[in-house]
């Protein structure tokens, strides 16, 4: 197999490239990772990057349990606001003052890690006859882009990779960036409390209420956040977003930037949210507080693009439906995958070991009182819980 298989763009959410859109894969929207790779979370990405971090001295590598466990970490720091407690009303002077306050660190561990098995026999390549590869790439519809040789096994490769993909990676991969939020929700400043608001969508009569824009208009002027906050909810998130008519950016369709500008939000719909953090449970993000990022192996610890009988390449997905470079930087959704192929003769004939994995990949949440430790700042982290009730109370 050769090295540089390139699956890239393979439109993993809302794709309808089959034959008719009905006969499409029915892909699941994934939207809390996406939510994590936001164009505003842009900055934090790219200072979580092994690229970044390794030019700026701040990545490092530990061993694990084993001598082949290797664990990267990024350091972050950061300087907190604080008081001195010295302010007088009278002019003094003094031989002392406070030391300028100490720099805080933290460091990003990547030890997450996703990987499966796909397993291709002599006899499926056989059976990849130019009427067959034809039709495996029409399936596909130009999603999956191979720029290696042997086209006939990496059109056999292409396929089954597009059709487990979902379950076997970006699955499990999503629902660890969504536990990691839901662990840190922190208070605000409006509640005072780590609860869970109630936000009452419609009025008796069915007419909708303003109170979540309210809500989140208070959060802004009290936690000065002048970007868009970024939502992440379930169905009766999409059917209320529905009735307001602004749509989300898992669904936009391809114009991302000017959808993207006349959003008041920028939200996800991820169906996973009502039963990993609650029913009609939603989550209020403030832009750089989360973020999730990867480190490739095969990049930065393997180096290498062969040994013994196996290949080391990588692959690149498209968590969403654009496929062009957007907001002056490169597609954040386009995501990098590990392949490795191992090559094995030991039985009639040769067969080969396909493996996806997901590099390893580390969550950032900022920490509780990362901007200051008084006036109901220290137990704020920027991650904020609300609960959807469909209609008002009575009274």
């Amino acid at each position: 197999m050769a090295n540089n298989v390139s699956l890239s763009p393979a439109r993993i959410v809302r794709a309808a490239i089959m034959h008719t859109t009905e006969n499409a894969p029915k892909f699941n929207n994934i939207g809390t990772l996406q939510a994590m790779r936001s164009p505003q979370l842009a900055g934090l990405t790219e200072a979580m990057s092994a690229k970044v971090a390794g030019e700026e001295k701040r990545l490092s590598f530990e061993q694990g349990a084993t001598a082949d466990d290797i664990i990267p970490k990024v350091r972050l720091n950061y300087r907190k606001q604080y008081s001195t407690g010295t302010t007088t009303s009278t002019r003094t002077v003094d031989t002392s003052g406070n030391r300028p306050g100490s720099v805080n660190e933290m460091d990003i561990t990547y030890a997450g890690y996703k990987q499966y098995n796909l397993e291709f026999r002599t006899i499926d390549i056989m059976s990849l006859e130019e009427t067959a590869q034809k039709y495996y790439d029409s399936v596909i519809g130009g999603g999956v882009q191979l720029d290696a040789g042997e086209s006939a096994k990496l059109t056999e490769v292409a396929l089954e990779f597009y059709l487990t993909v979902e379950k076997d990676m970006l699955e499990p991969l999503n629902t660890a960036a969504l536990t990691a939020l839901t662990t840190a929700v922190g208070t605000n400043k409006v509640t005072n409390t780590a609860v869970p608001k109630d936000i009452y969508l419609y009025k008796s009569n069915g007419d909708l209420r303003e109170d979540f824009w309210e809500y989140l208009n208070s959060l802004s002027t009290l936690h000065g956040v002048s970007s868009k906050w970024i939502i992440i909810g379930g169905l009766t998130w999409v059917n209320f977003m529905g009735r307001k008519k602004i749509r989300g950016m898992n669904n936009v369709g391809l114009d991302a930037q000017q959808m993207y500008d006349d959003l008041p939000i920028e939200w996800y719909y991820d169906p996973k949210i009502d039963s990993l953090y609650g029913m009609n449970k939603i989550l209020i993000i403030e832009p750089g507080s989360a973020a999730w990022q990867q480190i490739m192996e095969h990049e930065v610890i393997v180096k290498k693009t062969k040994a013994a009988n196996t290949t080391f390449g990588g692959a690149k997905i498209n968590l969403a439906q654009y496929n062009v470079d957007k907001f002056g930087r490169p597609n954040p959704f386009v995501m990098n995958i590990d392949l490795r192929v191992r090559e094995y003769d030991t039985t009639k004939y040769p067969y080969e070991i396909v493996t996806p994995s997901s590099g390893l990949y580390g969550m950032f949440t900022r920490p509780a009182g990362y901007a200051k430790s008084y006036d109901g700042w220290d137990t704020y982290t920027g991650i904020i819980g609300a609960k959807l009730v469909l209609t008002e109370p009575t009274v």
